[in-house]
């Protein structure tokens, strides 16, 4: 940068400078007073500061001085309205303990209780003797209450409700004031006696139901509902065991006695005691479940089925769960699922069944699966691999019914279809020798799949039904369908083999001087009558008494069979047709060669009317047979006038197709 410029850029600062300082001499003269009121306002500040700081210093020091005397007055005030709130909550102590006092004195005047005369007496036998000589307190003196008793059911329902509601209200402060424990003493004689009492009337009762005599229900449901006020239920669940449950197990196992080698008969014993126990044990059940709770309810059907369950494994041995002999295994096993099935229903523990883990302790004891494969074994080994084995599976399956458990449900599933698939194995590997083999074959695996879903083991338990006859239907489609396909087959060799004979029609009337037909081959009824003969067999009516043959099975057969000869049939009369067209032609080639090389001109044509030639009499018995054909497959069933035109139509096209120029031969033949 050169001197020009820095001499040009300082002249315009200066310039810029001056403009600026010119428009703040202006501004500041403008509002020169304002000015002049903010600069002396500034300039008094402090002494204003100064006057005020000592009124606030003063002002401070008096709210100081409120507050020292606020505090002191505060607490005074909190001091005198705590002892004020120790006299009303004294107050209140003394209010409950007096109404606690009455209402403990009227619960034991309800059970017969009389403190004043116990206290006079030990009174007096303190006074007889000086050195014994103390105050007697009601906290200290217990009067005889062994021979107290609460008769009344109703009444000791309202005494155990209100010593529960008592109790309930001074044990929490009986800890902290002395003078509210003394009366725990009283209540617990009062709740002795109460407990006492509800132990007599419920024994009574249980002694009513065991003797067979109907007992007094609100009797029982007042003892229920005592022993729930006074927080005793377990000694309920005692008695009910001890009074019903343990005397039916004891007589069970009177008669259940011991069977060979020492070991107790299970199916008798379970037996028994289901029976005793439905007398009346499971009666009252029931009337004590209906006033208690859930938790006290499941208390109770709990530790009856535990003792139940005691009881049965106190008579097991480890040759009890061996499955060495399984007929015997089972016959302990389903009794034993069977009662405690029974006994989960009657004690509403059936939802429960998961959270009794000694329940699920002892059936694992159980085994069940080695059990399972003896059976299995057994049932295979006596199963030989026949076509003929359908009578032999079904056997296999009632054997299972017998040996089921519902514990094994999906292995007996599997097991079933094993078998079924062993089954439609043997039928696939063993050939089939006739039509009326396979008609057999279709009416044995019709009649098989129909008693193996009716077999008590399928038909009982839909999970298995569910599962096996989708798979018998899959693996019977085969079957049938191969079956079929050979009667179709071999029924249709046979209709071709009559049909085979329409070749035989060119010879019959070839240079032999026969008369024009007037009626079909005798042959032609013949090419289905081995097709009705087979259904009017006895093996063609038991096929139709099968639930899923019969019918179904012609509806694919029968058509099969007429599509297959009518191609036979058309193959026959397309070559025997094409051959006379051939001859024809060659004859015609040689007339007309013979009468140009005999006349030297062109052939004449003969007046008058044609003579039928032997291939129009050929033409005419095809006719005639192809219409005796349409006739017989007719007479087949599920033939229809539309499926015969079906069938037919292709040939009578043909014949049309080939007959003369001249059709002279069908109005010759239809004159004839």
């Amino acid at each position: 940068m050169d001197d020009k410029v820095l001499r040009n850029l300082k002249a315009d600062l200066s310039r810029q400078k001056a403009e600026v300082r010119s428009r703040i001499v202006l501004t500041i003269n403008a509002h020169y007073e304002r000015y002049q009121a903010a600069i002396k306002a500034l300039q008094d500040t402090p002494k204003w500061l100064q006057d005020t700081r000592e009124p606030l210093r003063a002002l401070q020091d008096d709210a100081a001085s409120l507050a020292d005397t606020a505090t002191a007055e505060s607490g005074a005030y909190s001091a005198k309205l705590a002892q004020l709130e120790r006299i009303r909550h004294h107050k209140k102590l003394l209010e409950f303990f007096l109404d606690a006092h009455r209402k403990v004195e009227w619960l034991e005047r309800l059970v017969g209780i009389d403190f004043a005369a116990a206290q006079s007496e030990a009174a007096a036998a303190a006074s007889r003797n000086p050195r014994t000589n103390r105050r007697v307190s009601t906290a200290t003196v217990i009067p005889d209450t062994e021979r107290l008793y609460v008769r009344d059911p109703a009444q000791l329902e309202r005494v155990s409700l209100f010593l529960s509601l008592l109790r309930a209200s001074v044990e929490p402060a009986a800890a902290q004031y002395a003078f509210l424990a003394n009366l725990a003493p009283r209540l617990d004689v009062v709740r002795t006696i109460c407990q006492r009492s509800a132990h007599a009337l419920l024994t009574a009762q249980l002694d009513e139901f065991r003797a067979g005599r109907a007992g007094d229900v609100p009797t029982v449901h007042a003892c229920a509902r005592a022993y729930l006020y006074l927080d005793a239920w377990s000694q309920l669940v005692v008695g009910y065991i001890t009074g019903l449950v343990d005397p039916v197990l004891l007589a069970a196992r009177d008669v259940a006695g011991a069977g060979s080698g020492g070991k107790r008969q299970i199916p008798v014993y379970l037996r028994t005691v289901e029976r005793e126990l439905s007398k009346a044990p499971l009666t009252l059940l029931r009337h004590l479940r209906d006033v208690a709770p859930p938790a006290e309810r499941e208390l109770l059907s709990r530790h009856v089925l535990l003792r139940l369950l005691e009881g049965l494994e106190g008579g097991t041995t480890p040759a009890t769960f061996s499955a060495a002999v399984p007929t015997a295994f089972h016959r302990n096993y389903v009794a034993t699922v069977t009662f405690f099935r029974s006994m989960l229903d009657e004690l509403g523990l059936a939802d429960q069944l998961a959270a009794i883990p000694e329940l699920h302790e002892f059936m694992r004891k159980w085994p069940v699966e080695t059990y399972f494969q003896l059976i299995a074994r057994q049932v295979t080994a006596d199963l030989e691999p026949r076509a003929d084995a359908g009578p032999a599976v079904i056997a296999a399956l009632d054997r299972m019914h017998a040996d089921f458990l519902p514990a094994l449900v999906h292995r007996f599933y599997k097991l079933a279809a094993q078998l079924a698939l062993r089954h439609h194995l043997a039928l696939t590997t063993a050939p089939v020798t006739s039509c009326a083999h396979a008609l057999q074959r279709l009416a044995g695996l019709g009649e098989t799949h129909r008693a193996i879903l009716a077999s008590p083991l399928v038909a009982q338990h839909p999970s298995i039904a569910a599962g096996l006859a989708p798979l018998l239907a899959k693996g019977g489609d085969p079957l049938v369908r191969a079956w079929r396909a050979y009667l179709a087959t071999e029924l249709a060799e046979g209709c071709a083999t009559v049909l085979r004979l329409t070749k035989t029609v060119a010879s019959q009337y070839r240079a032999t001087g026969r008369a024009a037909p007037t009626e079909a081959s005798s042959f032609m009824p013949l090419a289905f009558k081995h097709v009705a003969e087979l259904m009017a067999t006895d093996d063609a009516r038991a096929l139709a008494e099968v639930e899923e043959g019969g019918d179904a099975v012609w509806r694919d057969v029968v058509p099969a069979v007429v599509q297959s000869a009518t191609d036979t049939y058309l193959g026959i009369v397309t070559e025997l047709l094409t051959t006379l067209k051939k001859t024809e032609e060659s004859l015609k080639r040689l007339k007309m060669a013979k009468a140009r090389h005999a006349g030297g001109g062109a052939v004449a044509t003969t007046g008058g009317a044609a003579a039928v030639t032997d291939e129009d009499k050929i033409r005419m018995q095809i006719a005639l047979d192809t219409e005796a054909f349409a006739a017989e497959i007719a007479r087949l069933p599920h033939m229809d006038a539309d499926a015969v035109e079906r069938y037919v139509a292709p040939i009578r096209a043909l014949l049309l197709e080939h007959r003369p120029g001249d059709s002279s031969w069908a109005d010759e033949s239809s004159s004839t």
